[in-house]
């Protein structure tokens, strides 16, 4: 679990100083927020927390939320 952070970290260092030096802020907030899920579902796997598939959540949305049911 310790190598993955750090591989983590050295990810964050070295894509986020050519980044800062762009000046770009939005780039940088979707950076971090796409690796913060990464690290989530990370720390879910190495903990052997069962972790839902995306198809039947966007499943669940289609047929019940918007009401498309495909026969």
């Amino acid at each position: 679990m310790f190598i993955c952070i750090i591989l983590i970290v050295i990810l964050i260092v070295v894509d986020t100083i050519k980044v800062i030096k762009k000046g770009c802020l939005r780039e940088i907030i979707v950076f971090f927020l796409i690796l913060f899920f990464a690290l989530i579902l990370l720390i879910a796997c190495i903990f052997d927390i069962q972790i839902l598939n995306p198809s039947f959540i966007i499943n669940y949305f289609v047929k019940n939320l918007l009401h498309l049911n495909y026969k």
